[in-house]
């Protein structure tokens, strides 16, 4: 017994001296200075604003996500570039700007990797590099800004549904989904639209003026809104090499002053432990998920339109 109590009281003491010394010997190497690396920042799927996890899905990379892992980037001595590996067809109009916006504010070497879709909102993203890859079979471009309504006036009047709108105004009720919209609604909103399309239109014409191939009138045929090929992209000036992630961060590397042959890369990530993510979600009410759903359907102003660069 006097054994068993010894073995007991040792495995006691060893536990205990690993329990303080790990947390010791993790916040010492923390402060240790961390070999070089490229910063990998993946932008997947849609671009929005804010997002939660659901249950059976990750959320979306946000823009104030985007934001926080870029002001990490920025405080982390030994990342010495970005790579942003960019899997989207865009998004927000908002959000796009944001993100273009922190991206432009980081003060380190920038290449903009477009793997396999970097359109619209993302290609706008894409603009805030220092150098944009492309793969050659990507898709990209798309450049403009959409808005879509809804006209259920058809399915409405089908079910015996009347919706009565008392406004404050003409257009207060602009988009809703009740009714067809005015000639003169639809007039406010393309000059929304334009007015949007013609900033994109800027920051384009900003990030690639003067590049190889670049021409204005090879830029103007594409202001249609069309999807381009990485290797159309490539020959319109719009993107400046066609590669594969690892030239992306070859190229970071050199562009940061890395000159290892193999750099090492420092993935960047937002994404919640599996615990938190299934906390985060179950705690979203029935009722909300419900309305999230409905979002768009039953808004009030502008009936759920959204403008996108998408």
């Amino acid at each position: 017994m006097e054994k068993k109590d010894a073995l007991f009281v040792l495995l006691l003491v060893i536990g205990a001296l690993i329990f303080i010394i790990a947390p010791l010997l993790f916040l010492l190497s923390a402060s240790l200075p961390q070999p070089a690396c490229v910063g990998l920042v993946n932008v997947d799927g849609e671009i929005v604003t804010s997002a939660q996890p659901s249950l059976f899905s990750e959320a979306p990379l946000s823009s104030d996500s985007f934001s926080e892992l870029l002001n990490e980037a920025a405080k982390r001595d030994e990342i010495k570039a970005v790579v942003f590996q960019i899997n989207s067809p865009g998004g927000s109009v908002v959000a796009s700007q944001e993100m273009y916006s922190a991206a432009k504010e980081l003060k380190k070497p920038k290449v903009m990797y477009i793997r396999e879709m970097g359109a619209s909102g993302a290609f706008y993203l894409a603009m805030a590099g220092d150098s944009v890859i492309s793969h050659p079979d990507s898709l990209t471009g798309n450049i403009g800004a959409r808005m879509a309504l809804s006209d259920m006036s058809g399915l409405l009047e089908k079910l015996g549904i009347n919706m009565t709108n008392i406004k404050s105004g003409e257009m207060k009720d602009i988009g809703a989904f009740d009714r067809p919209a005015t000639e003169a609604e639809l007039a406010v909103l393309q000059g929304i639209v334009n007015e949007s399309f013609g900033e994109f239109k800027q920051i384009v014409l900003d990030a690639r003026s003067g590049k190889p191939r670049f021409s204005y009138g090879g830029f103007n045929t594409v202001l249609d809104g069309r999807v381009l090929t990485g290797r159309q992209a490539y020959a319109l000036g719009l993107v400046d090499e066609l590669g594969s992630k690892d030239d992306a961060i070859k190229e970071a590397a050199k562009l940061g002053g890395i000159t290892d042959e193999e750099p090492r890369v420092c993935v960047l990530s937002s994404e919640k432990s599996f615990f938190e993510a299934l906390t985060s979600s179950s705690s979203q009410s029935l009722s909300s998920i419900f309305a999230n759903a409905l979002k768009g359907l039953a808004s009030s102003g502008t009936g759920g339109a959204s403008l996108r660069f998408q």
